[in-house]
């Protein structure tokens, strides 16, 4: 292994192990290069900062074992993906968690959006249109996997991935029917009543 790859490793597994114990946002550069035994200069030499760091662990974890074959869908990644985060959950829960600038939210939903474009370039020809589709749907799936390892009883992968699936069908299959339908004359008018907004109080 290059001097190189045996210095980003190294970096990258202090920095896995500060992140499965602190947020995001409370780990600095210094405590990295104090855990690692690795001074600043040469952390800056492989990495541009904490973010870097965690966006190559994702891209060793997830994507660059990956066999890759045309015509796969994410959907057809995700069993994988889906492994990959749960193999080390503390850490990409609490990766998955920070929101600020530079966020591994940004990343990944990045690494997403190519494997959902192919597939939906004919159903929205309208680069905007595709663009908003995919973004939101990139969105929802960062999302649910926030939600699936922040619950205690974290489901294996396989099994969320097909509830997760099941999830997405039911969703889109509602949605067209409601769509696509025409309402039935004859019916009786509901009234939807709406609950007012409680009032704020004089008193403190």
């Amino acid at each position: 292994m290059a001097v190189a790859d045996i210095m980003k490793k190294a970096i990258a597994d202090g920095t896995r192990d500060l992140i499965r114990h602190h947020r995001v946002e409370d780990i600095t550069v210094t405590q990295i290069c104090e855990t690692t035994g690795v001074n600043r200069r040469s952390f800056y030499r492989y990495f541009r900062d904490k973010f870097d760091v965690i966006n190559w662990i994702y891209y060793h974890d997830a994507l660059i074992h990956f066999d890759h074959y045309d015509g796969w869908s994410i959907f057809d990644y995700m069993p994988r993906i889906m492994s990959s985060l749960y193999a080390d959950r503390q850490y990409y829960l609490n990766a998955l968690r920070y929101q600020g600038q530079n966020s591994f939210r940004e990343y990944c939903t990045g690494c997403l959006q190519p494997l959902f474009q192919p597939h939906y370039a004919d159903v929205f020809p309208d680069t905007l249109q595709l663009e908003f589709f995919i973004r939101h749907l990139c969105e929802m799936t960062y999302d649910a996997c926030v939600a699936w390892l922040s619950s205690e009883s974290c489901k294996p992968p396989e099994e969320f991935t097909a509830e997760y699936a099941d999830f997405l069908i039911r969703a889109f299959s509602t949605s067209s029917r409601l769509l696509l339908r025409t309402p039935e004359p004859g019916r009786k008018e509901i009234r939807v009543v709406h609950a007012e907004p409680a009032r704020k109080s004089k008193h403190p």
